[in-house]
Formats: C-alpha cells, sequence, structure tokens
C-alpha cells in the first residue's frame, strides 16, 4: 500500500534511501519517539526503492525478545539468496536463524496453534546484518527504522520437520572455512521460534497486506551478531535440520 509521507520521518526516510542507493553512510543526530515512526520510516524506504515485485512484502525478518516485546522488518525481494551466496564484508555482521515458509495465509488474530498449522516448511538462515549510520547506535527506534539492520538473508534447502521439537536442546554450531567458533543447545530468545508468528502475522495486517501462502520469515536470532571474518565461508549447522553457508570476500 502506499505511504503518505510525514514530514517528521520523511526527511530520515529519504537520507536512509539515499544511503542504500549510493553507500553514503547517514550523519547527524538522528531522534525518532514511537515505533510507529520507525515502522512509517521502513514502508516509505521500501516503497521508494520499489523493494516488492509483487507490490507487497513476500519475506521477513522477526526479532526482539519477550522482555523488549517484538519487533519486525520487511526484506527486500533482491535480498534474498540462496545457501552460497557471496558478499562484500562492508557489514557489521551475521546472525543464525531459522526461517519458515508458509502454506496458507496467516490473519491477523490467528493463534500459535495457527501459525504452527501454517508452516509449510523450514530453512536454516543466515542475516547478513549491516547499518546505514556513520557512527555506531545503540537508539533501539533507530535500528528499527533501518530495516532492523537487514541487509540480506540467506537460506538454505527447506525441510518437514516433526511435531514437538525441543527447542531448548536444538543443536547449533558454527564454523568459518571449517573451524569451530561455537557449538551450543538451544538459545532462541523467544525459547520456540514460532512463539512471536502471531504477533507478526497482526503487525503484516496492519502495515502491509498481511502474511500470505508461500510468505518466508526469519524467526530471530539463535547466537546473537557475530562478526564477520573476510575472505571466510561460514557455515551454520541446524541438527536435524539443516545448514546453510554465506562468502564473505575480501573487499
Amino acid at each position: 500500500a502506499a505511504v503518505s509521507p510525514d514530514s517528521s520521518v520523511a526527511g530520515f526516510a529519504e537520507r536512509l534511501r539515499h544511503a542504500r542507493l549510493t553507500g553514503e553512510l547517514v550523519y547527524g543526530d538522528i531522534r525518532l519517539t514511537s515505533t510507529e515512526q520507525a515502522y512509517a520510516v521502513q514502508a516509505l524506504v521500501a516503497q521508494q526503492l520499489g523493494w516488492f515485485k509483487e507490490g507487497r512484502p513476500r519475506h521477513w525478518k522477526l526479532g526482539g525478545s519477550p522482555s523488549a516485546g517484538a519487533c519486525a522488518a520487511a526484506v527486500a525481494d533482491d535480498d534474498v539468496h540462496p545457501s552460497g551466496w557471496q558478499t562484500r564484508p562492508t557489514v557489521l555482521g551475521f546472525e543464525a536463524e531459522l526461517a519458515v515458509r508458509l502454506a496458507r495465509d496467516l490473519p491477523a488474530g490467528s493463534t500459535l496453534a495457527q501459525a504452527r498449522a501454517a508452516v509449510d516448511a523450514w530453512l536454516p538462515c543466515i542475516e547478513v546484518c549491516a547499518s546505514r549510520f556513520a557512527q555506531a547506535t545503540g537508539d533501539a527506534l533507530l535500528q528499527l527504522a533501518d530495516q532492523q539492520l537487514n541487509q540480506s538473508l540467506v537460506l538454505g534447502e527447506p525441510l518437514t520437520l516433526a511435531e514437538g521439537v525441543d527447542w531448548t536442546r536444538l543443536g547449533v554450531s558454527l564454523e568459518a572455512d571449517g573451524h569451530g567458533l561455537l557449538k551450543q543447545s538451544g538459545g532462541h530468545p523467544w525459547g520456540d521460534p514460532l512463539a512471536a508468528l502471531p504477533w507478526l502475522a497482526n503487525h503484516a495486517a496492519h502495515h502491509a497486506d498481511g502474511l500470505r501462502a508461500g510468505d518466508t520469515i526469519a524467526t530471530g536470532s539463535w547466537v546473537g551478531l557475530f562478526p564477520v571474518l573476510p575472505g571466510a565461508t561460514v557455515r551454520i549447522v541446524y541438527e536435524g535440520v539443516g545448514e546453510v553457508q554465506v562468502g564473505f570476500t575480501h573487499r
């Protein structure tokens, strides 16, 4: 849907749009006062850059935690890539995630049980993160407006999982060029990676065209943000689910 510019957010959205087009970072003291402003900036940037070939988002990143609440950002169609994709190391880092693909529409008001039933497949996922700000900012609203620091999603092969997975015991391991970086059990901030999916159904219905069959959603980071290793190929393995990898070139 078209977004009417608000004088309090339009200038910021234009600066983020310019940063994404040119690589020139955003300088200066910027303040937002509400999540609605941040989501308005997201929508303006996406609209101005023509991110969605079908006129609506088909890919989402979902974040947050039970203590901080859920948050989300739509991801441009051209920023979703298959496992093995390579990118320049001019990014903040990467996160290990699991994504889901929907088999049917998930309308506002859906329950967690309905969200589970709507999932068609699980996909190992790496989120590549970047900031459009010249200086590091811990301002949650600015990060949210900057598409929640999303640069791209890298997706592995889809897999159907049996019900009753114990997410607190799911093995997650990270490697760089075959060298282990981390290995742990569980770690998703919500415990269950689908826990915030009903919230996203409400959010997408309000801010976009809802969640539809075929949409993919990255469901949140398992191990936090890892720094980029220039020249390395990063591999993430989810025990019993699959793996995904991304290469970071030297320049």
